[in-house]
C-alpha cells in the first residue's frame, strides 16, 4: 500500500488495476493473482473463506440475523424526510407508501429527527417486543399536502 501511496496518491492520481495487482504480486514475492482476480474479483465464484482464513489463523463464524426494514430509500432536507424509492414486496410497499411521500413518523419516532432511522432500528431489534407483538407499527405520511396514517407490517 505504501508503494501505491507514494507512486499514485502523492502524484495526485489514483492507481490503476494493473498497478494494484502488480504491487500485490510484488508483496507476495512474485506470486500471480491473475486466477484469483478473474475468479473472485471480476468473476462470480464464491470466495473460499473456509480455505483462506485458516492460513492466517482465522475461522469464519456464520450467523444469520433478520433485521426488519421499512423498504424505502429516502432523502432528508429542511422540509422533512422524502421517500425516493419503495422496494417491491417490502412492508412500505404493502402499506401503500409511494415515491414522493413525506414520512412524518414511524412507530412514534418523528421522521424529522436526523437519527430517526437509528431509533427505529433499535426499537425493532429482537430483544424489543413492544411493537412486534402487535405485528405492525403505526406510521404517518404526507402526500400532496394531505396527511394520512397507515400501518407498516412486520415480516414474520
Amino acid at each position: 500500500m505504501r508503494t501505491l501511496y507514494n507512486a499514485a496518491y502523492k502524484s495526485g492520481r489514483g492507481f490503476t488495476t494493473d498497478e494494484w495487482w502488480s504491487t500485490v504480486s510484488k508483496a507476495a514475492r512474485g506470486k500471480s493473482f491473475s486466477d484469483f482476480s478473474s475468479r473472485y474479483i471480476d468473476g462470480r465464484d464464491p470466495f473460499p473463506y473456509d480455505q483462506i482464513l485458516p492460513l492466517a489463523g482465522l475461522r469464519l463464524a456464520r450467523d444469520t440475523t433478520h433485521v426488519p426494514q421499512l423498504g424505502i430509500a429516502s432523502l432528508q432536507d429542511s422540509t422533512g424526510l422524502h421517500v425516493t424509492e419503495v422496494i417491491p414486496e417490502s412492508s412500505a410497499a404493502a402499506a401503500g407508501v409511494q415515491p414522493g411521500d413525506q414520512l412524518i413518523s414511524v412507530g412514534g419516532f418523528n421522521a424529522d429527527d436526523p437519527n430517526w432511522d437509528g431509533q427505529i432500528s433499535l426499537s425493532l431489534r429482537p430483544a424489543t417486543r413492544r411493537h412486534r407483538a402487535a405485528g405492525s407499527r403505526p406510521a404517518k405520511r404526507r402526500r400532496a399536502n394531505a396527511d394520512g396514517t397507515f400501518a407498516l407490517r412486520h415480516a414474520s
